[in-house]
């Protein structure tokens, strides 16, 4: 996923507040989960 690609790069570089940016990283996850899981269902494999 970029989004997460580009807020590991900016955590990392000092760029972003490693705070915020795993926090951000966490949301992103969490997302990524539900869409998974919603695609999941709309295919009837779950």
């Amino acid at each position: 996923m970029k989004v997460n690609y580009g807020f590991v790069l900016l955590r990392d570089s000092g760029r972003a507040n490693k705070e915020v940016a795993d926090e951000f990283l966490k949301e992103i996850y969490e997302i990524s989960k539900i869409f998974a899981s919603s695609i999941l269902t709309l295919k009837g494999k779950r």
